[in-house]
């Protein structure tokens, strides 16, 4: 069998000389604790830029949602107006004439029921999306 091969006793090791071990000396040991003191000082770095990032892009995304919540509540309440505004002027058949074209007998009609469920409807939503958006967008600290 060759000497490395499975299910063979260990060589003999080599003496120890215990002599031979002796006190790191004072500059070695300030040299490793100057090595550990940049190292936390890196990370403590690290750590302040990673949330400063963090920060710049919660930033971000703030003005970025809150653009676009604004655009939906806007095109929300301007349907909602939009259809007050059918159930108005449209409530009674008319003929309309354009340019190209005519419509007639034109008619939109909602029940009081659908009227109050849409406007009511939209407050709530209009308010509760402003509510949510405002606390996720500045967060009590």
């Amino acid at each position: 069998m060759s000497a490395g091969a499975p299910n063979q006793p260990p060589a003999t090791a080599p003496p120890i000389n215990l002599e031979a071990i002796t006190e790191p000396t004072p500059t070695a040991v300030a040299g490793a604790q100057d090595d550990e003191k940049d190292f936390l000082a890196q990370v403590e770095l690290d750590t302040k830029k990673e949330t400063l990032e963090g920060i710049k892009q919660d930033r971000g995304e703030r003005k970025l949602y809150a653009a676009r919540i604004f655009s939906l509540m806007k095109w929300w309440v301007l349907g909602v107006f939009a259809i007050l505004l059918f159930q108005g002027f449209l409530s009674n058949p008319h003929d309309w004439y354009f340019k190209w074209f005519t419509l007639h007998q034109v008619k939109f009609q909602l029940s009081d029921g659908v009227l109050i469920a849409v406007v009511s409807g939209t407050t709530a939503s209009v308010i509760g999306i402003f509510l949510v958006v405002a606390n996720y967008l500045f967060p009590k600290r």
